[in-house]
């Protein structure tokens, strides 16, 4: 986000997520925040495209690469019942939105510049997959269910 931060008022912005350079256009100065949006979505598009990275991630954290695929599909491609995300609309049957923070982890699992909380929540993520799974369940019951074992989100003070 410090990197987002300098680069706000430049037109064209480009970041280096470890091992790939990412541009991002900003037309309007956007503030580091919208741009992190931007990022996201971006990174998230090269995680769908890559056909490297569950190998990668699997021998990096000593995990079978069939879990690691799980929590790909899980995160990156498959639908859910999204009914947190605003209680009082109609649940939403789509993917998660990209977020800046999973990205990152992803890619730092990727590379092996992982953190303990990266592992915590790749953790967490298996963990809401299975409940949702088991028991057919909503993306909220399975999210609290996982949060008691693992924190979904470990980096948010760190941010």
């Amino acid at each position: 986000m410090r990197e987002l931060d300098k680069q706000s008022n430049k037109k064209i912005i480009t970041i280096q997520v470890p091992d790939q350079i990412y541009t991002i256009k900003n037309p309007y100065r956007e503030d580091a925040y919208e741009l992190g949006y931007k990022l996201a979505d971006q990174i998230y598009d090269s995680i769908r495209e890559s056909d490297t990275d569950i190998c990668d991630i699997a021998e990096n954290l000593g995990f079978k690469a069939d879990n690691i695929k799980k929590v790909k599909d899980h995160v990156f491609y498959n639908k859910h019942y999204l009914d947190r995300l605003a209680p009082a609309e109609p649940v939403e049957y789509r993917r998660f939105d990209a977020n800046i923070q999973q990205a990152l982890a992803w890619k730092r699992l990727e590379t092996g510049t992982h953190t303990q909380d990266d592992i915590t929540w790749i953790k967490h993520e298996c963990a809401e997959r299975h409940h949702e799974l088991k028991y057919g369940s909503g993306y909220s019951e399975a999210h609290n269910r996982a949060q008691t074992r693992f924190d979904g989100a470990p980096w948010e003070n760190n941010f």
